[in-house]
């Protein structure tokens, strides 16, 4: 694997919780302070939610999903920087049961990864390994090798935790190897 590749595996690795931000059927505005909540959510868990929470009211009086799925994600995005997991994982729990509703297994699946990490956060490893397995078997129904790469790895590192080390090894080799496919 050359440079470049092992660069796109340790970004894919470093990334908190998955949020998807597919916002091309919302309102402006509703893009403009989801967009905004960009500039924040890994430093400024306030802020984040403060942008989210103007797109959710906004998007709940319009029903718009979009905005509504994306709004519970920043919250809950927020709501992990600061700390706050219990707040963080209602609010990604939220967003899986509206994507649910819309049958959009894309973003299931998105939830359950970001449900994983803030168990893997949370020191519930054993939950965090059933949400990623979950998490694995959407995004491979649906052939998405970028989240898959990133998730074999974040299911390593949580083998690891446990000092299950073959499991770790294993899990990240297929994620390695998921990520240098993509590269070529």
């Amino acid at each position: 694997m050359n440079k470049n590749g092992l660069h796109f595996i340790l970004i894919l690795f470093g990334l908190f919780l998955v949020v998807d931000k597919s916002l091309a059927q919302s309102t402006p505005e509703i893009t403009a302070l989801i967009d905004s909540t960009e500039k924040y959510y890994i430093t400024d868990g306030d802020k984040t939610i403060q942008f989210a929470r103007q797109a959710l009211s906004l998007a709940e009086n319009a029903d718009d999903y979009w905005g509504k799925l994306n709004a519970n994600q920043m919250i809950g995005e927020g709501q992990y920087t600061l700390g706050n997991l219990d707040s963080s994982l209602f609010y990604h729990t939220v967003a899986m049961e509206l994507a649910k509703k819309e049958g959009d297994q894309r973003q299931v699946g998105n939830s359950f990864i970001s449900r994983a990490t803030i168990a893997t956060t949370s020191g519930k490893h054993d939950e965090a390994i059933t949400y990623y397995q979950e998490g694995i078997k959407i995004k491979e129904a649906l052939k998405d090798s970028a989240s898959l790469c990133s998730v074999f790895l974040r299911l390593g590192n949580v083998y690891s935790q446990l000092g299950k080390h073959t499991d770790a090894a294993q899990n990240y080799l297929t994620g390695i190897r998921i990520c240098d496919a993509i590269q070529n």
